[in-house]
């Protein structure tokens, strides 16, 4: 989906969605000792910017990867939640990640792995730049929150070249 696709009431409210659907995520890795990644990847020319990848819960074996152009609807398939629920901090969370998908388009690559470590969630971002540029950001927190700011901080302050 193209960035200018969403404007104004409905693209904050899209990214809220996926916000709430990032926060299940993240309570099934607590519940479940499960990983999740979610990727964008800004180089690739199809469309398909998006990763989804859930390692699953550990007692049933499941596992979904897939990599699409449409983040909300991925991480709906692979989650299957009941997102009426709301969780503290969705909207600061869904304006950050809103601006991590604007960066990304502009050929960066952001993962987000969220983890167990003990009885909390480990969350993981992680910037690469454009050509030579390599690694440019590496955070780790328990605060999803916290790394997202960060991330977006940075973004802030770096270049980023445009299309």
């Amino acid at each position: 989906m193209a960035e200018e696709e969403f404007n104004g009431a409905e693209y904050l409210t899209r990214w809220r969605r996926i916000a709430r659907l990032l926060l299940h995520a993240r309570s099934l890795v607590l519940t479940q000792g499960s990983a999740v990644i979610v990727k964008w990847d800004g180089h690739r020319d199809t469309g398909r910017i998006y990763t989804v990848v859930w390692e699953g819960d550990a007692d049933t074996g499941s596992r979904f990867r897939a990599e699409t152009d449409d983040l909300e609807k991925a991480l709906i398939q692979a989650f299957s939640p009941d997102i009426s629920s709301e969780f503290e901090a969705t909207s600061s969370i869904a304006d950050l990640l809103a601006k991590i998908d604007s960066a990304a388009r502009r050929h960066l690559v952001v993962s987000i792995r969220m983890s167990r470590t003990q009885d909390a969630v480990n969350d993981h971002l992680v910037i690469l730049g454009q050509g030579k540029r390599g690694l440019v950001f590496d955070h780790k927190s328990e605060s999803l929150v916290a790394v997202l700011r960060e991330a977006v901080g940075f973004i802030e302050k770096e270049p980023v070249a445009k299309n």
